[in-house]
């Protein structure tokens, strides 16, 4: 499963890692880049499904691809708290 869906959750957790870094004080941009980013990365696996795009869609990629975006918001949201404190 690492071998196979892991550059598409690689490439999503470095982009969501870009944006936190360049937009860490303003949240409200940086959630909606998030959002726009999440929308993408969803949206080229599911074109594959439709074959919109030309790939294979694979549901692991998916799912692989929402827990680390999940795993990340977690980990972010507790130094956010960790910080404050």
């Amino acid at each position: 499963m690492l071998i196979g869906s892991g550059p598409d959750f690689l490439w999503l957790l470095s982009g969501i890692c870009i944006i936190r870094v360049v937009w860490y004080n303003d949240r409200k941009m940086q959630m909606v880049y998030l959002v726009f980013m999440y929308l993408i990365a969803a949206g080229y696996n599911i074109g594959q499904y439709f074959h919109l795009i030309p790939g294979t869609f694979d549901l692991f990629d998916l799912l692989s691809m929402s827990g680390v975006a999940l795993a990340e918001g977690i980990i972010f949201r507790f130094l956010l708290r960790r910080e404050e404190k």
